[in-house]
């Protein structure tokens, strides 16, 4: 006798009303600047008069971070935190290879228009905070993020920088939930979990031993790999990013490994201060030009008649 011992139960559906005092729209890792990452819209006007259009890449990103944006819009985010990475740099390690034809303060501009246009399409975010790059997309002359924060407020947002690192609390109704944010994360060589697995364990020893305040979420970014990851009262996240594959030495000898997450996060907090993260993630995608193909040009093969 056969007997099935599958359990099956047929949902209904209830509506449910809750209040989120906290709608944070979360992302990082723009890369404005680069052949790979996020461009503004379909034409970019420089300071010298000249003109850039995105190549089928950025036109891909930029329809996924309107996507994005209007997404964002169902659930009026009244902040906003941008983990850093916003602009590509110089690249000096490969003398300005895969960059487009940018200096600095115009790749701060694209990032600052990036920035605005999603401000002004959710004009419900009351408050912006911005953390500091990684050194490599920056320079030791000036802070891009603090110029692009800067540029924000210039332009009627209201923006903070925060620097490489900051503690950010949150409280309502007597409920205090604090968030570590930083860009800067540490790799994992196999398992993209290791780096925030351990980021929690050692938060939460460090708390135990008074060395550290303690943490409820961890928001990192860099790796351009979305992981979440809950471990007791803690809740690990790395950001995905906004840039598609860099065929750098090390991306391509590791290429499987350094395909990226592409996308963006809200994060909600209901009245209890409990968080629900809805996260935004889009296909990755590869160069078509880099699929080859050959027929037999050559002549057809014969048949040997012996």
């Amino acid at each position: 006798m056969n007997q099935d011992s599958s359990t099956v139960f047929s949902g209904k559906p209830v509506r449910l009303s809750l209040n989120y005092p906290f709608r944070i729209a979360v992302f990082s890792d723009l890369h404005a600047g680069s052949q790979y990452g996020l461009f503004p819209g379909d034409f970019f006007k420089t300071r010298f008069g000249s003109g850039l259009t995105p190549n089928e890449g950025q036109k891909i990103l930029w329809e996924y971070f309107l996507d994005y944006s209007e997404v964002c819009k169902k659930y009026k985010p009244n902040m906003l935190i941008v983990l850093g990475d916003l602009i590509a740099g110089q690249n000096k390690k490969n003398a300005g290879g895969y960059l487009l034809n940018v200096d600095l303060e115009e790749q701060c501009d694209m990032a600052t228009l990036i920035l605005s246009w999603f401000l002004s399409r959710n004009n419900t975010v009351k408050e912006t905070v911005i953390l500091q790059s990684t050194p490599y997309h920056d320079s030791i002359d000036m802070s891009a993020d603090e110029r692009v924060a800067l540029n924000l407020k210039d332009a009627g947002f209201n923006t903070k920088y925060i620097g490489e690192w900051s503690y950010i609390d949150l409280e309502y109704n007597n409920i205090t939930k604090r968030i570590f944010a930083s860009h800067h994360s540490n790799r994992s060589t196999t398992y993209p979990a290791t780096a925030i697995n351990k980021d929690i364990l050692f938060f939460s020893s460090n708390a135990g031993n008074n060395k550290l305040p303690k943490v409820d979420i961890i928001l990192r970014a860099h790796n351009h790999n979305y992981v979440e990851l809950r471990d007791g009262d803690i809740v690990g996240i790395q950001l995905p990013a906004w840039q598609f594959f860099v065929p750098y030495d090390k991306a391509v000898k590791s290429f499987p490994m350094f395909q990226p997450d592409i996308g963006g996060l809200m994060l909600l907090f209901d009245e209890d201060m409990e968080l629900n993260i809805k996260t935004f993630m889009y296909p990755n995608f590869v160069n078509p030009a880099r699929f080859l193909k050959y027929r037999n040009i050559y002549g057809v093969e014969k048949k040997c008649l012996l």
